[in-house]
């Protein structure tokens, strides 16, 4: 009776294991992820402020990582009139529901191109806010439009610390100021 009881109990555990290892490998959360940061440190020439003018370094930077990547959106982030930094977020077509995206980030007044970061992964975990491609507004001067935007907040005196940062995101549709 003993060894009877064992055998039902072995069963049901390899059942209930079985099923366990189903589930996981049916369940999006485990699917297969993966994120790089890679060092780049170069230095950009050009006027950061305007995407055009340095499209075609950041482009050779992303071609190094990850080949037929789109410029999807761009991110301006000013901290104080001294330190700002940009985001150029890149991706490439969606490929049996996985995404790639290269993030470059940009110390935008040392003008140096310092870090990607690589992510892959299915699309639910890999997305970015704005799909692109950033097609209109590259020739747009950003520090324009960070200059109009403190000058109508009344801040012009006082950007050499700011008590919150201010996001400047440039879109295909339009410039977004926060």
């Amino acid at each position: 009776m003993k060894d009877k009881t064992k055998r039902i109990l072995f069963i049901i555990t390899l059942f209930i294991f079985v099923l366990s290892i189903f589930i996981l490998l049916n369940d999006e959360d485990f699917y297969k992820y993966s994120k790089k940061t890679i060092e780049i440190n170069e230095y950009v020439n050009g006027n950061v402020f305007i995407i055009a003018e340095i499209e075609d370094q950041l482009l050779e930077a992303v071609d190094n990582i990850e080949s037929d990547m789109k410029l999807a959106y761009a991110e301006y982030i000013f901290y104080s009139d001294t330190k700002a930094e940009a985001k150029f977020y890149y991706s490439k077509p969606n490929e049996n529901n996985n995404n790639k995206i290269v993030t470059l980030k940009l110390n935008v007044y040392e003008k140096i191109l310092s870090s990607a970061i690589f992510e892959m992964g299915i699309v639910k975990r890999v997305a970015l806010t704005y799909s692109g491609p950033l097609t209109n507004n590259k020739d747009i001067d950003i520090y324009d439009r960070y200059n109009e935007f403190i000058k109508g907040k009344g801040m012009l005196q006082d950007v050499s610390n700011l008590y919150y940062p201010i996001h400047i995101t440039v879109t295909s549709d339009e410039i977004y100021i926060v």
